[in-house]
């Protein structure tokens, strides 16, 4: 039998993680090079401050889950297999089960009492104050953005810098607001894991199946097959689901947008009667 491979080796598993934040960091940062959402770029920042404490969250729960079921599911099955076979199905089927979940809830509390319907706002609602802010509407609909700089020029002599951009910053964040968003978005993706779990362990012999034959070629070399399972895959696969799970703060954006639009549009029809 091949040596199992282990998922932390010692001095390199600090190397590893730092190198997989970087490629997380830099798709949001391309993504935010090119985005047109409207969200404009303080949005997407806290946007993607929860995109990553929910992977850094995920990944934490990914090896848990992988020595466990590598134990549990099949002796010729290592924890390698198994984390192989998570960051696949959480960066696929896990992003639509999130997608779903969360529109879900927001629909429940949409319904329910004022209570719930105020939570439900502060999930979909921009972390940051909107006054004073120069917004951007643009013309298919998206949702609002706020356009740096938030303070003042400064002067050809003392130029704001960015230290004061980001005093200014967080100066307008809602905090209760902002601890809402994160919480609530760790919430479902705790909840994906556990739906992601279940699956697997329901289809445990053909997901074994299935990613031995993957992995087959290094099945024999555990120094290959770890690049493969923990920098490979995740590199490729995390890069694929950051981006699915900015699209769906996209649209939790555009979702509050139209019905903030639809709310000043009924006020001022009451004002006018």
């Amino acid at each position: 039998m091949p040596e199992k491979c282990g998922l932390m080796p010692h001095g390199l598993g600090t190397v590893v993680q730092a190198a997989l934040a970087g490629i997380s960091v830099g798709v949001l940062a391309f993504k935010c090079s090119i985005d047109n959402s409207g969200r404009g770029p303080v949005r997407f920042v806290f946007d993607s401050s929860k995109n990553l404490a929910g992977s850094a969250w995920m990944h934490v729960v990914n090896l848990v889950v992988a020595a466990s079921l590598g134990r549990l599911a099949s002796r010729h099955v290592d924890a390698c297999q198994w984390y192989f076979i998570e960051i696949i199905m959480d960066t696929t089927i896990g992003v639509y089960v999130e997608y779903k979940l969360l529109g879900f809830i927001l629909c429940i509390l949409k319904q329910g009492s004022q209570g719930m319907k105020d939570l439900a706002a502060a999930i979909e609602a921009p972390c940051i104050s909107m006054e004073d802010i120069v917004e951007v509407t643009h013309s298919d609909g998206a949702a609002n953005g706020i356009d740096l700089p938030l303070l003042p020029s400064g002067s050809e002599d003392r130029p704001v810098s960015y230290a004061e951009e980001f005093r200014a910053l967080l100066g307008r964040l809602n905090p209760g607001r902002y601890a809402t968003q994160l919480f609530s978005w760790l919430g479902v993706v705790t909840v994906m894991k556990f739906v992601m779990v279940t699956i697997m362990l329901l289809l445990s012999r053909q997901l074994e199946a299935v990613s031995g034959f993957v992995l087959s070629p290094v099945a024999s070399r555990p120094s290959a097959k770890l690049v493969v399972v923990m920098i490979l895959t995740p590199g490729v696969m995390n890069a694929l689901q950051f981006w699915l799970q900015d699209n769906i703060f996209v649209d939790v954006a555009k979702d509050h947008y139209v019905q903030e639009q639809e709310r000043r549009r009924n006020s001022s029809f009451g004002d006018h009667e």
